[in-house]
């Protein structure tokens, strides 16, 4: 996509956005106390912030400076909103990420809602551990069932505290408002493994399992975690099957490879003591040979001096 630049409304003249987020100063000149002071166009650095949004500070005609949130600028700049609607949202949920197809006005439920969809907001706790109740005649037969005992009260009249405390067996009344009242702990199971949509899966994220869930849900995780153990132990004896492979083949080819070649430089060494000493006997010899003809020498010249004399 060809990057576009636009000035920022409010700050015509000053500072520009483009469609792929970032924000530049406008080249101008200026005037300071004492001369004219030209400016250049340059890209600003925005900073992070720790919930992850992107802001820049901008001063504005009157040089008083302020934090702006990056993906505002840039949504006011190029995005039209007829309707006004107040917040700005990221399509793809990364919060830094200020291209203008990214972008969008939205209304607060609106924003509510995206967040929820793509899971990038936890649901709160009370929705966490509501639990479906069922309405039950005195006959035993099902009439109705509700997502919680706060949606039952509303719907039935009855009052949520009766359901509640009946649904947990802390009363000794076996009606409440006409009604028999118990958790629908199956139900809601098979509600939730029978989804087949990512929108049905969501939904149901948002309400609490039931036990009997629970105790599904932990009955799988015990068994990945056996067959985790029986894979890490089969990984183990793999690692020692080649580690004995290793110390068999070093025992095998390594060991006697090195002691042939502490043989063979033994050997060597043997070989380069018996050329020393051999050097060393001929030099021997030869200072033996010049010793006796210096005696020989010597006696020359005795008996040719008694000859003479």
């Amino acid at each position: 996509m060809k990057e576009v630049w636009k000035e920022i409304p409010g700050f015509e003249g000053r500072y520009a956005a483009s469609t792929l987020g970032r924000i530049k100063t406008i080249s101008r000149t200026v005037r300071n106390r004492y001369s004219f002071l030209k400016l250049k166009s340059l890209i600003r650095k925005q900073q992070i912030t720790l919930t992850g949004y992107s802001t820049i500070y901008l001063h504005d005609r009157n040089g008083k400076g302020k934090s702006y949130r990056s993906h505002r600028l840039i949504a006011k700049t190029f995005i039209p909103n007829p309707e006004n609607k107040p917040h700005v949202n990221h399509k793809n949920g990364i919060k830094n990420d200020n291209r203008i197809e990214n972008l969008e006005w939205v209304t607060p439920s609106e924003n509510l809602k995206h967040a929820y969809i793509n899971e990038l907001r936890k649901a709160p706790v009370h929705e966490k551990h509501q639990k479906a109740v069922k309405k039950i005649s005195l006959d035993g037969n099902v009439i109705e069932t509700f997502n919680s005992i706060s949606d039952a009260s509303k719907k039935t009249g009855v009052n949520r505290v009766s359901i509640s405390n009946m649904c947990n067996g802390k009363c000794g009344r076996k009606t409440a408002g006409g009604f028999i009242w118990k958790f629908a702990f199956f139900l809601l199971f098979f509600q939730t493994i029978s989804a087949q949509n990512l929108e049905g899966y969501r939904q149901i994220s948002y309400e609490r399992l039931n036990e009997f869930a629970k105790l599904h849900a932990y009955s799988i995780g015990q068994d990945s975690i056996i067959l985790s153990l029986d894979k890490q132990l089969s990984l183990k004896d793999s690692i020692l099957t080649v580690k004995n492979q290793i110390i068999e083949t070093y025992e095998a080819e390594i060991v006697p490879a090195y002691k042939t070649i502490q043989r063979n430089d033994q050997e060597t060494i043997e070989a380069q003591g018996q050329i020393i000493r051999y050097k060393d006997a001929q030099i021997s010899i030869q200072k033996g040979k010049k010793w006796t003809w210096g005696v020989v020498g010597v006696l020359l010249g005795t008996v040719l001096s008694l000859v003479v004399f």
